[in-house]
């Protein structure tokens, strides 16, 4: 049984509501705000994208460049910490948010989340951020709050040679599937991996529902992404029987669940 089995065996509704880059149709995604506000609305874990600036610090942004949120064309790897951490990236209620080291999201929620952290090495290799990661953690004594996850599967094995005691989730994509090629396989690649659970593009279950059944009896739990629409929600549930669901939307998700699990009157 690892770390992250046994509240997740005890949790209240019939899945984990997980807020992906915090609640990012409320608030500007990975800010501090953003998962500030997913725990407040009901997420019970926060998913989060960690990278590496050029002198070593861990911060938290999805995207290869800062195009998209920042209008500039730069590549974060190439970027100091000083460089990034002036960055605006939207604003909240008027307040300008910036982009938050991992070590802030940390030291403000602490133990009252529990955190899936995407390790954003699927383009660039950072070197050395799967150990400085586990060092992180272990010293904000949080072993068993974190889920590690990344699409470049190396770096799980990383992870793993730095702190055996961490929880690992096998992130894929369509194409990464595909490329498995049957439910079997990916219950596989997790195993070899001691993986906690997968992670599959929620339309990887369109095309192998027996997936989600396949995980289960290698004691494995299944967290899809990313899923806003509460159709989507009543078949992964009720229909797949998923452990939890990756969203933008967690508190909308929350307050399904929970009607959900409310006694009929």
């Amino acid at each position: 049984m690892t770390a992250l089995t046994q509240p997740l065996l005890n949790a209240a509704l019939s899945c984990w509501v997980i807020g992906h880059r915090g609640a990012a149709t409320l608030c500007p995604e990975n800010t501090l705000r953003s998962v500030i506000v997913a725990r407040d609305v009901g997420a019970l874990m926060i998913e989060l994208d960690v990278q590496q600036s050029t002198d070593g610090e861990l911060f938290v942004f999805h995207d290869d460049t800062l195009a998209r949120l920042c209008g500039e064309e730069a590549a974060v790897a190439s970027l100091s910490w000083g460089d990034l951490a002036t960055k605006i990236v939207g604003s909240w209620q008027g307040e300008p948010l910036t982009i938050p080291r991992l070590t802030e999201i940390f030291t403000r929620l602490r133990r009252s989340v529990f955190y899936n952290i995407e390790v954003k090495t699927d383009t660039v290799q950072y070197p050395g951020i799967e150990a400085r990661l586990t060092a992180l953690v272990a010293a904000e004594n949080l072993v068993e709050r974190v889920l590690i996850s990344s699409f470049y599967h190396e770096s799980l094995r990383l992870v793993r040679q730095s702190d055996s005691r961490l929880s690992l989730g096998l992130l894929l994509n369509r194409e990464q599937a595909k490329r498995l090629g049957s439910p079997t396989a990916i219950v596989a690649r997790a195993r070899e991996l001691s993986c906690f659970s997968v992670h599959p593009d929620f339309r990887v279950l369109r095309q192998w529902p027996d997936l989600v059944v396949a995980c289960h009896t290698a004691s494995l739990r299944v967290f899809p992404w990313t899923i806003d629409d509460p159709q989507d929600w009543q078949v992964r549930v009720n229909e797949l029987h998923v452990d939890g669901i990756i969203t933008n939307d967690p508190g909308r998700l929350y307050d399904w669940l929970l009607a959900r699990s409310l006694p009929e009157t």
